[in-house]
């Protein structure tokens, strides 16, 4: 009851207030407690991520970096050891230079005890008169056997020649053939095409095959986009491509070479190059196929041993 102004007693409603639940309270703080905490996760998150990314940026700063110091140093060293001529290798010194049997001048280079050639062979004849085509067509997928070789406009890509023309064997010959001695192939008298083995050790030399296809590439504008090294070897590897079923491949990207060392009746080991890395390796290829051709100088017969003779 509650009095009025003027003294007079009126009933009104008393206020009600209902008791708070301690379970639902214990809850309802257990959902805030759960939002805070997920509100400061995020926000968490949002501030770790800002970090992660900043510290890739700087990771990726830092290795582009080095990179350009390792690069740069690498220039200074080899422009100290190396000279100025941009190439380390020299040509040999008892054969500068070398020619085949149609009178075509090849220069050389000199890397430890081998002597290679230092252009791809371009004859279009045969050195013992076996028949050969000249760009030929592959019908209907099927490859062409005889003995071929592919004239590229340019010379200085020298010419593309399946493994019987290469090897300079005849079709009934080149399926079975195998040796361990050097064989003259194509190449000029005293010169030889060499074995994967061979081209094994020139790798090794040039710093293994993944560092050795930079400096054996030359420097021209007929690679597209090469990784390529500041000092060169001389080796001067142009990408004259590969000769398939599908005709010229590849030119600008890829140089290929052949191999005396044969797998089986199809297939023969090679040495291949590419534009995008600094690799070489030895690959197995088809016989059928039309890939280039270097020589290497052979070695003194009391240099081979036994299994050689």
């Amino acid at each position: 009851m509650v009095s009025t102004l003027h003294g007079a007693h009126t009933n009104v409603k008393e206020s009600f207030c209902p008791k708070t639940d301690p379970q639902k309270e214990r809850q309802r703080n257990t959902n805030n407690n759960l939002q805070n905490r997920m509100i400061f996760s995020f926000r968490q998150r949002q501030k770790y991520k800002k970090r992660y990314h900043l510290f890739y940026y700087l990771c990726g700063l830092f290795y582009w970096m080095k990179n350009q110091l390792c690069t740069l140093l690498l220039l200074i060293v080899s422009q100290i050891v190396m000279g100025q001529t941009g190439i380390f290798g020299i040509p040999c010194e008892d054969a500068p230079t070398v020619t085949d049997h149609e009178g075509n001048v090849y220069a050389t280079v000199q890397f430890g005890p081998q002597c290679w050639m230092a252009e791809n062979m371009r004859c279009m004849s045969s050195p013992s008169g076996k028949d050969w085509v000249r760009n030929p067509v592959f019908y209907q997928d099927r490859p062409v056997y005889k003995s071929y070789f592919v004239a590229i406009r340019d010379a200085s890509y020298g010419n593309l020649y399946n493994w019987s023309a290469a090897m300079d064997l005849s079709i009934n010959e080149y399926s079975f053939f195998h040796t361990e001695k050097q064989h003259r192939g194509i190449c000029p008298s005293g010169w030889h095409i060499p074995s994967s083995d061979e081209w094994a050790l020139l790798l090794e030399s040039l710093g293994g095959s993944n560092k050795a296809g930079a400096v054996m590439k030359c420097h021209t504008s007929k690679w597209i986009k090469p990784v390529i090294a500041e000092q060169v070897s001389g080796f001067g590897a142009i990408p004259a491509g590969i000769y398939t079923e599908e005709g010229l491949r590849h030119t600008g990207n890829y140089a290929y070479f052949w191999s005396a060392t044969t797998y089986d009746r199809q297939n023969a080991w090679g040495c291949g190059l590419f534009s995008y890395n600094s690799d070489c390796y030895n690959i197995l290829d088809y016989k059928c196929y039309g890939r280039s051709v270097r020589c290497l100088k052979d070695e003194p017969e009391e240099q081979l041993t036994n299994s050689d003779r």
